[in-house]
């Protein structure tokens, strides 16, 4: 019975997805998902209480994917200058960064566009927020292991970062024809253009 109640349960978020990314979700009713489930409206809130909640059980995996990469590029294996200068540091971000786009893609453009009015209206502004304060932990770790190096890094400036890599994200979503090569070139440019940018500010 618990099985069938999961299945039941995955079957609904998969239409769901499909609702919501062909027709947007302010224009997707439950009717439309049960209809697509082939579940019946009220047997629907027997697994949900509302649209909203499908939603953020959809977003959920790229939500902890996005988690997931800053504490990797946070985290005490990249706590070193070496980062700076070897490539297979910066190749490795790329690809961990390249994979939640392609893995991931319809949820972003959800997140980024169609979270209006739900419990994820402000997901972005409060990832960020905690993006920049790792971030913060990131170069005061720095500056205990290294202490030649700048560690009096704008809070405004970390900020800024952060946002700019939402801005990355919305302009490869928004840009549908964005062929494979021209996403590697644009995520490499970026990370290459701010890895130049740290060794800078860090004064290394």
């Amino acid at each position: 019975m618990q099985i069938r109640k999961e299945s039941i349960r995955k079957r609904i978020i998969i239409m769901a997805r499909q609702e919501f990314c062909s027709k947007g979700l302010k224009r997707t009713s439950m009717k439309d998902i049960a209809s697509a489930s082939g579940i019946a409206v009220g047997n629907i809130y027997n697994y949900f209480k509302s649209k909203n909640d499908i939603f953020v059980e959809i977003c959920s995996p790229l939500m902890k994917a996005l988690d997931d990469l800053v504490m990797q590029e946070n985290g005490s294996r990249n706590q070193t200058i070496d980062m700076f200068y070897v490539v297979n540091y910066q190749d490795a971000m790329i690809t961990r960064f390249l994979r939640i786009i392609k893995e991931y893609r319809h949820e972003l453009r959800l997140l980024l566009f169609e979270a209006s009015g739900t419990p994820l209206e402000d997901y972005f502004r409060h990832y960020a927020a905690k993006q920049a304060a790792v971030g913060q932990m990131y170069i005061s770790a720095m500056k205990e292991k290294y202490p030649h190096i700048n560690g009096n890094i704008s809070p405004y400036l970390i900020e800024l970062n952060c946002n700019m890599w939402f801005s990355l994200m919305r302009i490869v979503i928004q840009n549908e024809n964005m062929n494979s090569e021209e996403l590697q070139r644009f995520v490499t440019d970026y990370i290459t253009f701010s890895t130049a940018g740290w060794k800078k500010l860090f004064g290394i």
